[in-house]
């Protein structure tokens, strides 16, 4: 298929960066992957997250699921490849972290809302900056009214937690005078600072309302 041909031709321009990934050189094929837009990325980084890709000696990528050697894009069977003519590929750890931090951005806006709550929960167990992009990017077409709200509250958070040089309180982020005044001896909290994602579940609001983490 098409979309076959497009998947496995960007592997090919990428194929030494695959076959023997490292967490300094893994960037531009990933980079080129998610840029695509095709729909079997997702799938794919997660099987090569997951130590599922082989590749042949002619630098063909597979996927290969319980003995079984599948097609990088739709997933389905191909004949006449030996399993014992491939090579697993082996990502370590550095390497599945960076995978799975690319995939952020497919699973926000996975058609699955239990994929996108089950996302949102891990970014707020982790809050881990380098997601606030991907996060930002999926709002604005988040079809739950609810779930749409807690992406803007831990939007919100992770942008008062980590403000960048550009960050106003408009935008979420930390007050002014933090930034401009001197430390003054008041404990009074910055009103435009979030609690935090931990204490979210004591909330006493509606049950409707409430942005379960």
């Amino acid at each position: 298929t098409a979309h076959a041909q497009d998947l496995q031709s960007i592997l090919q321009e990428h194929q030494a960066e695959l076959a023997k990934p490292s967490r300094t050189k893994v960037g531009p094929a990933l980079e080129a992957l998610t840029a695509s837009g095709l729909p079997s990325v997702p799938v794919f980084l997660e099987s090569l997250r997951d130590k599922q890709v082989w590749v042949a000696d002619d630098g063909t990528f597979y996927i290969v699921r319980k003995k079984t050697v599948l097609d990088v894009a739709t997933a389905e069977p191909v004949p006449g490849v030996e399993l014992a003519s491939l090579d697993q590929i082996k990502p370590n750890g550095g390497v599945r972290k960076v995978i799975s931090e690319a995939l952020v951005q497919f699973q926000l806006s996975d058609p699955d809302i239990v994929r996108r709550r089950d996302t949102l929960d891990a970014i707020s167990r982790n809050l881990d900056p380098s997601q606030m992009e991907p996060l930002a990017r999926s709002i604005e077409d988040e079809p739950d009214p609810a779930l749409k709200r807690r992406k803007e509250r831990l939007m919100n958070y992770l942008a008062a937690s980590h403000p960048s040089p550009t960050t106003s309180p408009s935008t979420g982020g930390p007050c002014s005078h933090r930034s401009s005044q001197p430390r003054r001896r008041s404990r009074r909290r910055c009103p435009t600072t979030p609690t935090s994602p931990a204490s979210w579940r004591s909330d006493r609001t509606s049950a409707a309302n409430r942005p379960t983490p």
